[in-house]
């Protein structure tokens, strides 16, 4: 896949475990990611949306569960601010994991991609993803449905350097 391929090719040092899961099945994703979070990884990207309040609580428990984690996971493409989302689920009450990064789509000078979905609290690093594409003009990203996609690859990728340098590193510490 091309999240396998910038994975492993900017991640350098990256091994690679493809966990395939039904993303629109809470159970068969909660048993991916105890699957993953059991074998020797330590970093876990998620190919879904940090988007409705059901995806926040279930991603943010499964890091709170497995602090020695990163989890990485997708801010989406929708073009949605997720503040309002974020802020009525979890409030004061319930904080984001430390270790969970949400990823968004921007160009080379830090704009959001126009279809990134966005939150100042919400997301956490927006990663330039206009390097893995040929835009003829100049001006603007492609609208590509899987610029965030390339985005989680890409801080993955980091991630898995960082591992390959620094390999007693845990959770929220990446």
């Amino acid at each position: 896949t091309r999240i396998a391929e910038i994975v492993t090719g900017e991640g350098q040092a990256a091994t690679l475990i493809a966990v395939r899961a039904n993303m629109d099945d809470a159970v068969t994703l909660t048993k991916a990611i105890k699957f993953a979070a059991q074998s020797p990884t330590r970093i876990i990207a998620i190919d879904r949306a940090f988007v409705t309040a059901l995806d926040m609580e279930m991603f943010n428990s499964a890091a709170h569960h497995y602090r020695e984690h990163l989890f990485i996971v997708l801010a989406g493409d929708g073009g949605t601010d997720l503040d309002p989302a974020a802020n009525a689920r979890f409030g004061d009450k319930y904080p984001r994991a430390a270790n969970l990064l949400v990823v968004a789509a921007c160009d080379q000078k830090g704009a959001l991609a126009p279809q990134s979905n966005w939150g100042a609290a919400t997301v956490d690093i927006a990663v330039d993803v206009v390097s893995r594409f040929v835009v003829e003009d100049g001006a603007s990203l492609p609208k590509d449905p899987n610029l965030s996609r390339i985005a989680l690859a890409r801080v993955t990728a980091l991630a898995a350097r960082l591992l390959a340098v620094e390999p007693h590193i845990r959770g929220a510490a990446f």
